[in-house]
């Protein structure tokens, strides 16, 4: 089966400075770090956007699977990723992602029972709407600079109770220069609702069909609802009441 990205939502998303409070959704937070010499590392995987159409050098997407007990509306999202500094021979003091990542694109996918995953909406993440945070740790084999990455999620998209993944992948400039790698999380994929799916490009017709992983890959993440500031809240009650009287490793 293959899901077609005809239908996808692209909605430019902003940074996430933003003075509301937010309330924690779901949570797949990095794997334990590894010492290696005078590192702290942690692993990852080579994760596309899907507007690339399985195209760049490593032509595969990781999706992460998880379940939310309520409905929720989406207002941020931090992930972790580390990126490819091919022309570096240092890349330990590299300050931030490669420029060769112009942005990320963010989709939304339900789980069926069926196993078919329909989306549910995608943001396009543009370069300098989101921010980076170094971590202090650092990629296995490269010893690539790991960052948290946040952004907001914007449209007030409703997420329903059920089962749902998520995908996070680099838009890049060249295809085949430097990639984005989303670093693993704490989930083994052992759980049906912690499952990881990955999609691989090598066939064009291959391209958006998400397959389970069985291997303990994972995406770390964190997803938010917004929820207003006290200033925000005061606000919403004034208006309440005016309208009641009117009415590569």
């Amino acid at each position: 089966m293959r899901i077609s990205l005809a239908s996808a939502i692209f909605v430019l998303a902003a940074c996430a400075s933003h003075a509301d409070a937010q309330q924690l959704i779901v949570a797949n937070g990095p794997m334990a770090t590894q010492q290696q010499g005078s590192f702290l590392v942690r692993d990852g995987t080579f994760s596309d956007s899907m507007s690339s159409g399985g195209q760049n050098y490593y032509s595969q997407a990781l999706a992460q699977g998880f379940s939310i007990s309520s409905s929720a509306t989406l207002g941020s999202l931090n992930f972790w990723g580390a990126s490819e500094y091919l022309n570096s021979t240092q890349p330990w003091l590299e300050t931030g992602l490669s420029s060769n990542i112009d942005g990320f694109q963010v989709a939304l996918y339900r789980v069926n029972e069926d196993g078919t995953m329909p989306q549910v909406t995608s943001w396009n993440i543009n370069r300098g709407y989101f921010t980076q945070q170094a971590t202090g740790t650092y990629t296995i084999n490269t010893f690539s600079p790991i960052f948290k990455v946040s952004c907001q999620l914007t449209g007030n998209t409703v997420l329903d109770a059920g089962k749902y993944a998520i995908t996070v992948g680099g838009r890049l400039l060249q295809p085949d220069g430097d990639a984005f790698a989303w670093i693993d999380g704490v989930w083994d994929g052992s759980g049906g609702a912690t499952q990881s799916y990955i999609t691989i490009g090598d066939i064009p017709s291959q391209w958006g069909v998400w397959l389970p992983l069985t291997d303990g890959t994972s995406g770390a993440f964190e997803l938010y609802s917004a929820v207003p500031a006290p200033g925000a809240l005061a606000l919403l009650a004034l208006a309440s009441g005016a309208r009641s009287r009117r009415r590569r490793h």
